[in-house]
């Protein structure tokens, strides 16, 4: 409901999990310090499309707003993109092999229950090399480290989390 809720969700989201062995070590700090603080010192990145979208003008428009809001709130926003060009195939070459993985330890007789949009991306990933599926790592490695260098600049990415509007009921 409002920006405190979100930041006491992330302070239960936060919490460490042993099970994650990827995990950054813990930080305890409470995300609702400072909320009160306002903006003033912070740098924005706004990205209308991530250099590579096509978002739909509504989406835009309301987006746009949004990141003025940000500078009447005393941000210094800047449009920049991190330059991601098409981050599509990583996606494909971490993602879509993982997805048939999980599928194949369903059991057969229940794989026909999962959403066919799921069964094609798990069917797609089964053709992936060994060697492909190395290569889409450090393809995420590499974009990992490109953000972690763009966000040396600046505190926050703003961009559209959807480039088209919902669809009708």
């Amino acid at each position: 409901r409002s920006v405190a809720d979100a930041a006491l969700m992330l302070n239960v989201l936060a919490e460490p999990d042993a099970r994650d062995w990827t995990a950054l070590p813990y930080d305890p700090r409470d995300y609702r310090m400072g909320l009160g603080d306002g903006l003033r010192g912070m740098r924005i990145a706004y990205s209308p499309d991530l250099g590579v979208g096509k978002v739909d003008p509504e989406v835009a428009e309301i987006v746009a707003a949004a990141v003025q809001r940000f500078t009447e709130l005393g941000a210094e926003v800047e449009q920049d993109d991190p330059g991601l060009k098409d981050a599509g195939e990583t996606f494909a070459r971490h993602w879509f092999p993982g997805a048939s993985y999980v599928l194949a330890q369903i059991a057969e007789d229940k794989r026909a229950l999962v959403d066919p949009g799921l069964q094609e991306v798990a069917r797609l990933g089964a053709r992936y090399s060994a060697m492909q599926v190395l290569e889409g790592a450090q393809m995420r490695n590499a974009l990992a480290l490109q953000m972690q260098l763009f966000h040396q600049t600046y505190n926050l990415l703003v961009t559209p989390t959807i480039a088209v509007p919902a669809f009708d009921v």
